[in-house]
């Protein structure tokens, strides 16, 4: 992959929370050349055995459980792995108005989701109207 200032990933990095997949992903990311790289955990992820450890075994990396990151007046917020939700989120109540980018392993409804998309994401996107949404 070409060098670059910031790589998001939003998920799935392991099939099924294997802890050794996620070490070899933190390897690879160890050979990116990128100033920063923020990843969010996918299904595949959210549930893994190892996840209270995530932040070692993924040193190569910033993860964002909602949580936001400023990198010079730049805002990114990532959130939890969540099934879509029709109703309200609270998680989702979390990201500031003030934020840039927001990423998310699922997408928001109507945003190609294939009508599968959460509509408390979609809610929080109409809310919050970062520049950007990435999803997995």
């Amino acid at each position: 992959m070409p060098p670059g200032d910031i790589l998001i990933h939003a998920g799935d990095y392991t099939l099924f929370g294997k802890y050794e997949e996620a070490v070899d992903f933190n390897a690879w990311l160890g050979t990116l050349n990128y100033d920063t790289v923020v990843l969010v955990h996918g299904n595949h992820d959210a549930n893994a055995s190892w996840k209270k450890d995530a932040d070692a075994i993924l040193s190569n990396a910033t993860i964002l459980n909602d949580q936001s990151l400023d990198l010079d007046g730049f805002r990114i917020h990532g959130t939890q792995f969540f099934w879509p939700c029709r109703w309200s989120n609270p998680s989702y109540e979390l990201i500031s108005p003030r934020t840039d980018v927001v990423i998310a392993h699922g997408p928001a409804y109507g945003f190609v989701d294939n009508d599968c998309g959460c509509r408390a994401l979609r809610r929080a996107v109409e809310r919050v109207k970062p520049r950007l949404v990435v999803s997995g």
